[in-house]
């Protein structure tokens, strides 16, 4: 009829409990009440008669008149409806109406005669082994001269009682069942009407549940019920309205990430892809990605490697990937501490650009060596012979066609490096290996009064390079720094831990302008371009340096202020991968 852990049935369950629990107390408190009541009357009774007794038979008693009495205790017996005993104080009985007292047993151990002998009334319920019945017996001490000479003892059965309160038990019985009924018709009734509206409520819930957010309740009944179901109706019609605005910039959302032509895709961190726009679904060429893996649906182990060191411990992160025969910037961006965003932006254009670029750079500066070596083999020949006007313009000449063959010099340099040629390490005392290097600038200091000081202990570890490259990169900063040092010097120091050295390389030159700073690693940038033509720099030289410090697995920063001076500081590895080639 209903279900065994609705609120229906525990609130109807509680009040038959409750209903039973009452009737059971009054039925046990009224029938002890009942009983004791109807028992303290007899006793009472029994008490008066037994003194009256007494005294009917107190004259004949003393006078040992016993055949008398007996007859007499038998009459008074019948007119009172109750078994007559007189007891000495020795126990014996003296005088019995039912039975011949010199067959009786001696009553002194009796419980009622026990307390009579103390002066008390003595009462007790227990069989009579003479009349064969349970007996209520009540025994009063007979008092003369202040002393206790007889017990007088009445006692009746008790059995019109137990008819009666068996009566009264049945009686009970049959109230209380008739009570229960009709409680538990009313209790039935008071719940179902209780629980109705929450009945309703729930199958309103259900309802929205199943999306039919236009569901309402109407409860009329005047108390919290009834403002409940006016709070679900306002909380159904807000729910609609919010679902339908969530769904309409779902609709809005899933144009706009459609209509984006990166790569775009949304996962939690365990891996599993949440949310893609149309781009990607065509590059995994799949429809049903939601809840799949991206090892399931990514199939490049470079991106898997990626995408797998990617936790919300870990930095976002912009990387250039091949996939598919086409280059892309794989970028990462956390969205909370579950999910993280990944794009996909297509730089293939950009790549083969740059690559025309570069081509046409390396094809431009091979073809144009030739002509510019021939240039310069003639004007210095030009220049023994010529006079002081002539000279004039030689020099002019020599000078540019120099300064563009160290110019296709940087070009070449910085295309081979561009395309990761292999290293030969050696192991170097830094120290040491700076020293040299100091020495091909000797001139060069000593022409524009500058120092260069090597602060490197004795004790700095030894690191693993390509002696050559690494050589360009200090000729290249040293260079930069005389060049760009009117008074002073330059401090190269270093400090190494357990996997990485630390280089300092500080001046205190004109420094470089802050808004400059973020691109002086870029090719043929320049940030003074007045004062690089007249220092000869060709904007390739710091361009040079990063791809030397790359290939070796390092890092280089650069500080600077200006007129502050600048800092570079290089970050290399102690040991270099295994599989580069060794000068041993």
């Amino acid at each position: 009829m209903f279900k065994k852990n609705s609120i229906f049935s525990r609130i109807l369950t509680s009040y038959v409990l409750i209903f039973i629990v009452l009737i059971s107390l009054i039925y046990f408190i009224s029938f002890r009440l009942v009983k004791e009541q109807h028992l303290a009357r007899l006793e009472k009774s029994l008490i008066e008669q037994a003194h009256s007794t007494f005294h009917l038979i107190e004259y004949d008693l003393v006078g040992d008149n016993y055949s008398a009495l007996r007859e007499r205790v038998k009459q008074i017996s019948e007119t009172i409806q109750a078994r007559i005993t007189i007891i000495d104080i020795n126990g014996k009985v003296v005088l019995e109406s039912d039975a011949n007292p010199h067959e009786m047993d001696n009553h002194k151990e009796r419980y009622e005669l026990q307390k009579a002998l103390k002066g008390d009334v003595g009462s007790a319920i227990r069989y009579s082994a003479t009349v064969h019945q349970e007996m209520l017996y009540v025994a009063v001490p007979i008092m003369q001269n202040e002393r206790i000479h007889y017990v007088s003892r009445l006692s009746i059965p008790i059995t019109e009682i137990t008819l009666l309160l068996n009566d009264f038990r049945q009686g009970i019985q049959q109230a209380s069942i008739i009570l229960f009924l009709f409680a538990l018709a009313v209790a039935f009734l008071y719940t179902r009407q209780l629980t109705k509206p929450l009945q309703n409520l729930k199958e309103a819930c259900f309802d929205i549940s199943q999306g039919n957010l236009k569901r309402k309740v109407e409860i009329k009944s005047n108390d919290e019920l009834e403002d409940l179901s006016k709070s679900f109706n306002l909380m159904s019609e807000k729910l609609s309205t919010t679902v339908s605005e969530l769904k309409n910039k779902s609709f809005t959302l899933e144009t706009i990430i459609n209509s984006i032509n990166e790569i775009l895709w949304v996962q939690h961190f365990d891996g599993r892809v949440i949310l893609s726009n149309s781009s990607f679904q065509k590059l995994i060429k799949a429809k049903n990605y939601c809840e799949k893996y991206y090892w399931e649906l990514i199939h490049d182990p470079e991106v898997k490697a990626i995408i797998a060191n990617i936790n919300p411990d870990s930095q976002d992160i912009t990387r250039e990937i091949k996939l598919l025969d086409k280059w892309f910037i794989l970028s990462s961006s956390k969205i909370n501490q579950e999910q993280v965003i990944f794009v996909l932006h297509n730089i293939t254009e950009l790549k083969e650009m740059q690559q025309l670029k570069k081509d046409f750079i390396v094809n431009a500066s091979h073809e144009l060596r030739t002509p510019l070596t021939a240039i310069k083999g003639f004007v210095e020949h030009l220049i023994e012979d010529a006079n002081p006007t002539q000279l004039k313009y030689l020099n002019i000449i020599d000078r540019n066609s120099e300064r563009l063959i160290y110019l296709i010099n940087d070009i070449q340099a910085l295309a081979k490096l561009e395309q990761r040629p292999s290293l030969i390490i050696s192991k170097i005392k830094l120290g040491h290996f700076l020293d040299k290097t100091k020495s091909i600038f000797e001139d060069k200091l000593k022409a524009n009064k500058l120092y260069l000081n090597l602060d490197i202990s004795e004790e700095t570890p030894e690191v693993e390079v390509d002696k050559f490259k690494i050589e360009q990169v200090f000729v290249n900063l040293i260079d930069n720094a005389i060049r760009y040092t009117p008074q002073g010097g330059i401090t190269i120091s270093a400090k190494a831990d357990n996997h990485n050295m630390q280089i300092s390389l500080k001046d205190t030159g004109d420094g470089i302008p802050n808004e400059h700073l973020s691109r002086i690693f870029e090719r043929f940038y320049v940030a003074d371009k007045s004062r690089n033509r007249k220092n000869g720099g060709t904007g390739l030289g710091l361009s040079i340096v990063k791809h030397i410090i790359n290939l070796h697995n390092g890092t280089i920063i650069a500080k600077s202020a200006l007129n502050q001076g600048t800092e570079f500081i290089i970050t290399l590895p102690l040991l270099q991968d295994a599989s580069y080639e060794r000068d041993i």
